[in-house]
């Protein structure tokens, strides 16, 4: 057996760090994971990211679609906030205190957070959208289940360009080992994108790109995440017939970007703001 050299052990060791920061979304989270005891220092993690083309992520490190699944539960049981709460089991990560914050968003309706999704289509159909599994979100059962089927979405910040966000969607739920290995580029992979939604889902203001992929990345073989799993292209007709074995908030999406197909929409209404049924349902039931 050949022998490993020094340099090939780095790399490996490199890779399997970036591999389990996708995983898991921060750098704490990784020494935690191993009980802080990592031949690397905290700043060197960093610096290894930034050397390896990472857009780091923002936002909280618990899943986005915990937070969207409790409030479809809520919105659907119409009960108290801490009744539902204190039903679920101790996996379920946001804490009460920040559901009852972004309860007050919608409420209120503003937009506490931010975030991007991705309409991602091969370079030869546009109505062939990119779907897959979240594993990340836990499977809690009130009728049915909820948080299945999802598009890319990351949480991004306020004022970051669009680059930067729609890079950290592609690099979280799209291409994760493509990274890894280092072989990822943001311009490689499309032929184009345009934001032609702004949605409203709980209190997050979510800017939804259309990404039309390159042939050369256009294979579901390539697409890989540790947060999503079971990739396929769907057409926006059979996801809005299945809808609910979506996230919430995915149908609405993929109808806006169904009549810009079918040009319902004009070009210079660009972007379209959209409030989501899950808020609208949210108001009428609790406030």
């Amino acid at each position: 057996m050949e022998a490993i050299s020094p340099r090939e052990r780095e790399m490996a060791f490199y890779e399997s760090v970036v591999g389990e920061y996708l995983r898991y979304g921060s750098v704490d989270e990784v020494f935690k994971r191993h009980n802080w005891d990592l031949p690397i220092s905290y700043p060197g993690f960093h610096k290894l990211l930034d050397s390896w083309g990472v857009v780091k992520s923002v936002g909280p490190n618990n899943s986005m679609g915990e937070a969207i699944a409790f409030l479809e539960m809520l919105s659907r049981e119409k009960i108290p906030l801490e009744r539902l709460y204190k039903s679920l089991p101790p996996s379920f990560q946001t804490s009460i205190a920040t559901m009852y914050r972004i309860l007050d968003c919608v409420k209120r309706g503003v937009a506490r957070r931010y975030a991007t999704c991705l309409v991602v289509t091969p370079f030869d159909d546009p109505d062939q959208i990119l779907v897959a599994q979240d594993v990340s979100t836990p499977r809690f059962e009130f009728g049915k289940f909820y948080g299945a089927l999802t598009l890319p979405m990351t949480f991004s910040k306020k004022n970051e360009s669009y680059e930067r966000s729609i890079t950290r969607v592609l690099q979280q739920e799209v291409f994760s080992l493509d990274v890894v290995k280092k072989n990822f580029s943001y311009e490689k992979v499309h032929q184009g994108v345009e934001l032609f939604c702004r949605f409203s889902l709980i209190d997050l203001s979510v800017s939804v790109y259309s990404v039309k992929l390159s042939r050369e990345y256009s294979d579901l073989s390539g697409f890989s995440s540790f947060k999503l799993k079971d990739f396929n292209f769907m057409t926006s007709k059979n996801i809005l017939e299945q809808k609910h074995l979506f996230r919430a908030g995915v149908a609405e999406v993929v109808s806006v970007y169904k009549d810009i197909l079918e040009d319902v929409v004009e070009e210079f209404s660009y972007p379209i703001n959209a409030i989501s049924q899950l808020n609208q349902d949210l108001a009428l039931a609790f406030f």
